[in-house]
């Protein structure tokens, strides 16, 4: 589900193109960091926002610059890096963060979010909120790059069923570096 949400994001919604300057806003989750990897193999240049811990994982999803989310300037640092126009599009995956992300977007330009705190549009920027659907041939197409070994999923814990609890707990901290699993 997370890969067809970031094909969605990229293909459906921003249309991001090869050469294209495109901010992902929360890319060391596991949907920013699809996020980056598919942007990436579209050829699009992608400026990425990560924690400290997250940043050499993103920049080897392809992100081509990678700034600290904690700096209270970043979107500033998304401007110098794109001359002062600011990123074509961005894509939003951190929550509460798509207010910040459309400070770093390029006037006219495209913010897609996948969490449910959409702005209103300013200086011309298009703002959409995703909402998941089905499209059989998106993820057949999203398996094959799976079993090529184009994408993958990092898995920051497993637990077992009966352990769900501890599993959601760590999900709600916001902070695991990958999907957590559970198995029966």
């Amino acid at each position: 589900m997370p890969a067809l949400t970031a094909e969605q994001v990229l293909s459906d919604t921003l249309n991001v193109c090869a050469g294209e300057q495109l901010l992902v806003h929360g890319a060391s989750g596991v949907t920013g960091g699809l996020l980056v990897a598919l942007a990436a193999l579209r050829g699009a240049q992608v400026i990425a926002t990560a924690g400290p811990s997250s940043q050499q994982r993103v920049t080897a999803l392809g992100a081509r610059h990678v700034i600290d989310y904690h700096d209270q300037d970043w979107p500033a640092q998304v401007r110098a890096i794109t001359a002062n126009r600011g990123a074509d599009a961005a894509a939003n995956a951190a929550p509460g963060g798509a207010a910040r992300a459309i400070e770093a977007v390029a006037d006219g330009g495209r913010l897609a979010t996948i969490t449910s705190d959409p702005p209103g549009g300013q200086r011309g920027i298009t703002v959409s909120s995703i909402y998941i659907r089905p499209d059989g041939n998106q993820l057949r197409e999203l398996a094959t790059r799976f079993a090529d070994g184009q994408l993958e999923i990092p898995v920051a814990a497993s637990y077992r069923l009966a352990d769900a609890d501890q599993a959601l707990a760590l999900v709600a901290g916001g902070h695991a570096a990958g999907a957590v699993v559970l198995t029966p």
